[in-house]
């Protein structure tokens, strides 16, 4: 369950974590000399040393052999440096800025200086170094993490062998809730596994059984196929082509016939879905034992279809296989090249509900006298004949098809009618001084997916084109799906994106919703040179620098309040409390400083109406860079 408002903005239960990680003196004024002359001495530039001691958060002791990372500084250094046998490390020669400190050794988590609680993967504290200022003193705590462990039995209680098990620990993905492999282990021969070295967090955890040769025979068949398009180019690989699929039919006879019935990636205690799985628990360096699964036996099907398309199928057709429930994060995606009538099969699958698109590119066609160059496929439009040579493959536009398949045991069939994606064209604008200057053809824009779940699970995929010479863009083979406009490469220096409006909205802010059949023309992509800023300083309720916690800035409107807007942004003050944000709209927001924040969890639409009432409000204006200090509650 969520963290009440209470817990997460300034909690003082929290903050006692920090005295785990305490940099001494790294917030003490440095003390001017009372001798007038020798206030007149300053310290060397890059003379600055940042200096001390990794140690076992759990024993206290000393860790050796550690590899220490510092990077940053007015001169952007990266160093590192290995832990002697007292746990010490030292970077010396550093000139004036803000560095990052983190640590790894085999066996702990990963550790940044200033984190809540180490190992987390959450925020860390930069260090801020003035010019020759030493600091000797510093504590840098790592953590072995926690342990799950249990037991992986069949339908019938008996133990399995050999079995995949996977810590997935839930996370915030820019505001959404997903699941993310930590940690995979194997079981032994009596059924156990043991995943070790696991952060803090709520973990869903999946056995995946083998898969009794099948995906094996698959990717044969992959390659196989992939040889075979191969060998159309060139006569000298056609007898390795030929011996892959002996090969390939020789393996498919052994694993034939197709089992029926089969165990498939089962979350514990006994569910095929994450959302029915038991979550645990890991907070510190506990171990948790008997989380245990038991593999139920399921009906394994087949998807099999045939892709079509208006006119002769082209060369090189794809068709990938996406699960769309919770265990896509263990069943992943498979793909499958059609066969000479479009025929395609996706066998030993478990029940559920599946994602299919096919993509191809459409051949480009010449006008021939004869068949010269060997065709793959023959078109007669107004009475002539055109031919595709083999070379030409994958030029010209993207064509798609999707379906959606359920399947609960036995075959499933489907039927991908291939048509050509859609265009998405405009025109550049720049606002600013000496735009006459800028070569517009340099730039290149990206039609690209909006939303990561979609992108994953429907197989959306960007499409990248150069802007011509007097500003216009078009892409094309654009995918039905949710995307965003954006620049890839070749943006003048000075220059940012300020918005992209497609039919009065503005797609970086409310993304594009290409349908099926339907072009979108008329975009204008501005890019401009007026960059907006907010930058200030938090202190504590005493007034000191509060480098602890985690400064959150929000559009003021809820309607802003979608994954990975721009007008959401995180910033973790220095260690004087000094920070930053840059690259904003214009615009109202609102300001907050919380602590111990989930990363991406800013993102999450309730967690930021919790934030309204106690925050701050800010408008901006384009251009403006702004002075906002502000002092953390508690």
């Amino acid at each position: 369950m969520p963290l009440s408002a209470g817990r997460r903005i300034a909690s003082t239960t929290l903050a006692v974590l920090c005295l785990a990680a305490v940099l001494v003196g790294a917030q003490t004024p440095v003390q001017r000399p009372r001798d007038p002359a020798a206030a007149q001495a300053q310290p060397p530039a890059g003379k600055g040393l940042i200096a001390g001691t990794l140690v076992a958060l759990d024993s206290g002791r000393p860790v050796r052999q550690g590899r220490v990372t510092l990077s940053g500084g007015d001169t952007r250094v990266t160093r590192f440096a290995v832990t002697d046998d007292s746990g010490r490390f030292s970077f010396d020669d550093l000139p004036s800025g803000a560095f990052s400190l983190s640590a790894s050794k085999s066996g702990f988590l990963d550790v940044t200086y200033g984190q809540k609680r180490p190992g987390s993967g959450r925020p860390g504290t930069t260090i801020t170094l003035a010019a020759g200022q030493r600091l000797e003193r510093v504590a840098l705590p790592i953590t072995r993490g926690g342990v799950i462990t249990g037991t992986v039995y069949d339908e019938v209680g008996d133990v399995v062998y050999g079995t995949s098990v996977q810590a997935m620990r839930y996370v915030m993905r820019n505001g959404v809730r997903s699941l993310q492999v930590m940690r995979t282990a194997t079981t032994d021969d009596r059924g156990i596994y043991r995943l070790p070295v696991l952060p803090p967090g709520e973990y869903a955890v999946v056995a995946t059984p083998r898969d009794q040769g099948l995906m094996q025979v698959e990717a044969m068949k992959m390659r196989a196929e992939l040889a075979a398009v191969e060998a159309a180019r060139s006569a000298a690989v056609a007898e390795q082509v030929a011996t892959e699929l002996r090969m390939l039919r020789s393996r498919a006879e052994m694993d034939a016939p197709l089992p029926t019935s089969g165990y498939a990636s089962t979350f514990h205690p006994a569910s095929l879905l994450a959302s029915g799985s038991t979550p645990v628990t890991i907070d510190g360096l506990e171990e948790r034992a008997g989380v245990d699964i038991r593999l139920p036996l399921v009906q394994l099907g087949t998807i099999s279809g045939v892709v079509t398309a208006d006119g002769p199928l082209p060369p090189g057709v794809m068709v990938t296989l996406y699960d769309t429930a919770e265990t896509a994060v263990s069943f992943g995606t498979r793909t499958a090249r059609v066969g000479p009538n479009g025929q395609f099969s996706f066998a030993g699958l478990p029940p559920g509900t599946y994602n299919l698109l096919a993509r191809a590119s459409a051949p480009v066609v010449h006008t021939v006298s004869h068949e010269s160059e060997t065709p793959m496929a023959r078109y007669e439009i107004a009475g002539g004949q055109y031919f595709v040579a083999a070379k030409d493959t994958g030029s010209g536009e993207m064509l798609w098809a999707t379906a959606t398949v359920p399947l609960a045991g036995g075959t499933s069939p489907a039927t991908l009618n291939l048509q050509r994606g859609m265009t998405v064209s405009g025109s550049v604008v720049f606002n600013g001084p000496s735009t006459a200057a800028i070569d517009v053809s340099k730039l290149r824009l990206t039609v690209a997916p909006a939303d990561e779940v979609a992108f994953k699970a429907e197989g959306m995929i960007g499409r990248d084109v150069a802007v011509t010479a007097d500003g216009q863009f078009t892409v094309r083979g654009v995918v039905p799906g949710r995307y965003r406009v954006v620049p890839s490469s070749g943006v003048p220096p000075g220059f940012l994106i300020e918005s992209a409006m497609f039919g009065g909205r503005d797609v970086l802010d409310f993304p594009l919703d290409v349908k099926p059949g339907e072009d979108v023309a008329g975009g204008v992509v501005t890019f401009a040179t007026q960059q907006t800023e907010l930058s200030g300083t938090l202190t504590d309720p005493v007034g000191k620098p509060a480098p602890g916690y985690t400064l959150i800035l929000f559009a003021a409107d809820g309607r802003f309040w979608t994954p990975g807007s721009r007008r959401i942004q995180s910033a973790r003050p220095a260690s004087d409390g000094r920070y930053a944000f840059r690259s904003l709209p214009a615009g109202d927001y609102r300001l907050i400083a919380v602590e111990d924040v989930e990363p991406g969890q800013w993102f999450d639409p309730a967690f930021l109406k919790e934030l309204l009432g106690a925050s701050l409000s800010v408008s901006l204006a384009p251009g403006e860079k702004r002075t906002q200090d502000i002092r953390a509650s508690r």
